[in-house]
């Protein structure tokens, strides 16, 4: 009896498990993941400015030595500066090798374009009006993070695409005597309008099915009724004469 008691109440036991499981299972929820939120950055516009720079290729572990360069230059040659220097990056470590990275280092400058400069320094104009901005707090080479944001923002928008080289300023006036922590670099990313997609040409509708206007026919005029004339001899020499 003992035996059977047991067994009824394991059998009950697991039953009221099964039922409080099934119970359970219906009780969760789904929760969708959340999409990334997208942050966001002002478009500012910025005035065309002349500077005077130091070009370079390769990797970024030599802005010390060009940065050494371009302000022995600009004191050599006697420049006059206004305003905080900054590094200009034409292509990314992401897709190029160190060795074919371009990049220079530069001060906006009070000079002519047309100024012929001694080496290493050249004259060059920055010509976007139209910039992504923002200000990155950190170690100099703490800024990827920053550029994948204002890259995504870039993205998320239809009114403007990137255009051009980025730019940082580094708004330090004397970045060895800041925490590196607190360094402070302005970056910028050049942006424009999009350019609006060319008008579909008949093939191009005909590949994708779209049935392309038809071209208005112009209303065609009755044709003349020739009057009766009398009819004549060719002349000598002459071929038929024609009505």
């Amino acid at each position: 009896m003992k035996v059977a008691r047991l067994a009824g109440t394991i059998l009950v036991v697991a039953v009221l498990l099964a039922s409080w499981g099934c119970k359970k299972k219906e009780t969760v929820e789904v929760v969708e993941p959340e999409a990334p939120k997208i942050e966001e950055f002002p478009i500012e516009d910025v005035a065309e400015f002349n500077y005077v720079c130091v070009e370079m290729t390769g990797g970024y572990d030599n802005h010390g030595s060009a940065i050494s360069k371009l302000v022995q230059a600009i004191k050599d040659q006697e420049i006059e500066t206004k305003g905080p220097m900054f590094g200009i990056y034409y292509n990314s470590p992401k897709d190029t090798t160190p060795a074919m990275l371009k990049w220079e280092v530069g001060f906006p400058a009070i000079v002519d374009p047309a100024a012929e400069l001694q080496p290493p320094l050249v004259v060059k104009t920055w010509t976007f009006t139209k910039v992504v901005s923002t200000v990155y707090k950190g170690p100099y080479q703490g800024t990827e993070e920053t550029y994948k944001k204002m890259f995504e923002f870039i993205a998320s928008r239809s009114d403007i695409v990137p255009v051009g080289p980025t730019l940082e300023r580094f708004l330090d006036e004397n970045p060895d005597l800041v925490e590196p922590d607190d360094l402070q670099t302005e970056v910028w990313v050049p942006v424009k309008e999009p350019e609006p997609e060319p008008a579909a040409t008949t093939e191009e509708k005909e590949g994708t099915g779209e049935a392309a206007p038809a071209e208005e026919k112009p209303a065609e005029e009755p044709a003349a009724v020739p009057e009766e004339e009398p009819e004549e001899k060719p002349a000598k020499g002459k071929g038929k004469k024609t009505k």
